[in-house]
């Protein structure tokens, strides 16, 4: 193998581990964006219910001032 092979071979290499790299990265970020998400819909949830009985409560109040 001459050196112009082997330099190629190894830069191919380098673009290659490079490209697992960001794809690693990515996969992480996917997974930790579906996570917030995840976490974010149950909050929105949670908070959509304590608004719910909040008006509820509210409006007996009211209802009994009168």
């Amino acid at each position: 193998m001459n050196i112009a092979v082997f330099g190629e071979s190894v830069l191919n290499k380098n673009k290659l581990d490079a490209i697992d790299l960001i794809i690693t990265v990515l996969q992480e970020h996917e997974e930790s964006l579906d996570n917030m998400i995840s976490r974010l819909d149950t909050l929105t949830e949670t908070l959509s219910t304590l608004v719910m009985k909040m008006e509820y409560n509210y409006t007996r109040l009211k209802e009994k001032s009168n």
